[in-house]
């Protein structure tokens, strides 16, 4: 048994809701208070991984956004190894990923350019409108940027 619609939506408003870095805190710590009741709970671990996501955004010291989306790639990557086609975690996977990747610089992102397309074309096979398209719009800016 997992966790219900209003507890999602619960969390979901106060993401979208937050518009600073403590708003975002609170919501992790909502979204870390549930998955103490249901670990293993994937619509949980992706929103925690977005939420993530989302306060490395807003972090303007380099190391500590760099730590948050390698917190976030954990996050993603362990709700992916729970359910493979789950989209969100995938989506985040690559998201997180992609964000490290551009920190560290060019040379990182071309290294890493083919996990990034197969992570998000996965993500597309899954669920084409998860995050709003989001690993459409990722994949058009890698597209821009690098060379596959």
């Amino acid at each position: 048994m997992g966790t219900t619609p209003s507890k999602l939506k619960i969390i979901d408003e106060a993401y979208y809701q937050a518009s600073s870095i403590e708003e975002y805190l609170k919501s992790e710590a909502l979204i870390l208070n549930f998955l103490s009741s249901y670990p293993d709970q994937t619509d949980l671990i992706w929103r925690l991984a977005r939420n993530q996501f989302r306060l490395a955004k807003r972090t303007s010291d380099d190391k500590q956004k760099t730590n948050l989306f390698k917190q976030c790639l954990k996050t993603a990557k362990k709700g992916a190894s729970i359910d493979e086609n789950s989209a969100e975690n995938i989506y985040y996977m690559g998201l997180c990923l992609g964000n490290i990747n551009i920190q560290k610089g060019i040379l990182s992102s071309l290294n890493h350019r083919k996990t990034l397309k197969v992570a998000m074309e996965k993500a597309i096979a899954i669920n084409p409108n998860v995050e709003n398209a989001g690993p459409h719009r990722f994949l058009g800016v890698y597209y821009s940027v690098l060379p596959f």
